[in-house]
C-alpha cells in the first residue's frame, strides 16, 4: 500500500501551527503566573495573610506547580518546537516551589537560630558585631 502524500506546504503550516499553539499555551501560563506572583506578593508576602487566603494560595499554587511541571514536560520534549522556553519555564517552576515552601512549610525558629549562630557566630541578634 503507497503511504498518502501530503499536500504541497502542509508540513511547513503544521510546524508553524503546533509552534504556535505551544507558544500560546506558554503566553496564558505567563499571564497566570504573573497575576498570581502578584496577588502571593501582596497578600501573603507584604502583609500578614489571613487563613483563607493561606488555604487559597495553598490549593491556587499546588495546581499551578502541577501545571508548570506539565508544561516543562511539554517543552522538554525532544520534539517540542518551543525547547528553548524551557529554561524560564524550570526557573519558575522553581521560584513557585520554593515559595510555597516558604510559606507553608517555614522553617522553625529553632533551626533559624542555629544556622545564624553556625554561620554568624560573632554577630548579635541586634546585627552588630561582637
Amino acid at each position: 500500500m503507497k503511504a498518502a502524500s501530503m499536500p504541497s506546504g502542509f508540513e511547513a503550516r503544521m510546524d508553524s501551527s503546533l509552534r504556535n499553539f505551544t507558544i500560546s499555551i506558554i503566553a496564558n501560563w505567563q499571564k497566570l503566573v504573573e497575576g498570581f506572583r502578584d496577588w502571593e506578593r501582596q497578600e501573603l508576602i507584604e502583609k500578614e495573610p489571613s487563613s483563607k487566603n493561606l488555604e487559597r494560595h495553598r490549593k491556587e499554587a499546588a495546581f499551578i506547580i502541577r501545571n508548570t511541571h506539565w508544561l516543562l514536560s511539554l517543552v522538554s520534549d525532544p520534539e517540542s518546537p518551543a525547547k528553548e522556553c524551557a529554561p524560564d519555564i524550570r526557573g519558575s517552576l522553581r521560584q513557585l516551589e520554593e515559595t510555597f515552601d516558604m510559606i507553608h512549610n517555614p522553617m522553625p525558629d529553632a533551626e533559624a537560630e542555629s544556622l545564624i549562630q553556625k554561620f554568624f557566630p560573632d554577630e548579635s541578634r541586634s546585627g552588630v558585631v561582637g
